[in-house]
Formats: structure tokens, sequence, C-alpha cells
């Protein structure tokens, strides 16, 4: 095999694989609007509870992945269930708590709150991605010790670096000064 069919290979393998990931986001996004619908009628089908159960758990789910998309994608769907459970936990009893609950109410109560949260991340994506400003995908601010990916000596800007944060400062105590460090990185003197 040529390196050129190789290539053509690999780039059709991974083009089906993203057809494939469209088609599923598509028939759970149906599910879960079937589930939505059959729970918010009178509808008597066999159907009515597991598509419901599923619109409550993919929902915020759904919203919670969006608002994680520095995590790997085994770390972002951990957590983003585990959140979902929480956001139908709270708000069962929530509406436990003030005399409030119906079946249907929470429905609309969950898909409100994920709408919400799906809203609220496309509108702070919608400008700031790159920029360092609320709701977007902003840089890091790097220690003075070098980059956050290590390539860089004391000093060197690196692309973790936020716009507009302080340049390190020469000559003083080791690392700059005073200031904090953030997660992973690395210190080269």
């Amino acid at each position: 095999m040529s390196h050129d069919q190789y290539i053509h290979d690999r780039s059709g393998r991974a083009r089906a694989g993203d057809d494939s990931r469209a088609l599923l986001a598509g028939a759970a996004t149906a599910v879960a609007g079937v589930g939505a619908a059959l729970a918010l009628t009178d509808g008597t089908s066999v159907l009515r509870a597991p598509f419901t159960v599923f619109f409550l758990l993919a929902a915020p789910a759904a919203a919670l992945a969006a608002a994680l998309p520095r995590l790997d994608p085994l770390s972002r769907t951990v957590v983003a269930l585990v959140g979902a459970l929480a956001v139908d936990l709270l708000t069962a009893q929530l509406m436990l708590a003030t005399h409030a609950w119906s079946a249907r109410g929470g429905v609309v109560a969950v898909g409100a709150l994920s709408l919400a949260g799906l809203a609220a991340r496309a509108i702070g994506a919608g400008g700031t991605r790159g920029a360092g400003g609320a709701g977007g995908a902003g840089g890091i601010v790097r220690a003075a010790g070098g980059t956050a990916d290590g390539t860089g000596g004391p000093g060197a800007a690196g692309p973790y670096e936020a716009p507009g944060a302080p340049a390190p400062v020469p000559g003083g105590e080791e690392g700059g000064g005073d200031r904090l460090e953030s997660p992973g990185v690395r210190r080269d003197g």
C-alpha cells in the first residue's frame, strides 16, 4: 500500500467515524425528543417510560458535556452523566420540598435547565473563543517558569498564555515572585 493510498484510506475511515457519530447523535436527539413529547402528552405508549428516562439523562448530560470541552471524551462522558443524575435528583428534591411535584413539571424543569445550559454555552462561545473572556475557551495564564507545555524557558511566551497576562519579573525570586502556578505547569528553573 502506497503512502497516498494509506492517507486516503485513513481519511475515509475518519470521515465514516464522523458520519456514524453524527447519526448516533441524531438518533439520540430523536429518542430524547420523543421521550419528552410522550411525557408531556397523555399517551399510553410502552415507550413512554424508557424514552422519558432517556430524555431526563440525555438532556442535562448534553448541556454539561458542552460546558466541558477541555476534558477527554471518557472523563466528559462520566462527569456529564453523573452531573445529569445530580440535576435530576436536585430538581425532584426541590419540587418535592416546595410541594410542586408533577412528572410533567419535572420534565419541563429539566428540559428548561438543559436548554439554558446549552444556550449559555452557545452565547459564551460566540465571540470569545480563545480570547480569555467570560464563558469562552480562553487560555491559561502560565507561570513565569515557562510555558504550560514545557517548550519555553523563563519568560518565554507559549500557546497557553492568556492575552494580557503579566510578563515575568526579571531578576526576581525563583519563578518570578509571588505568582501562582497553574496545574501542570513545568518549572524550568
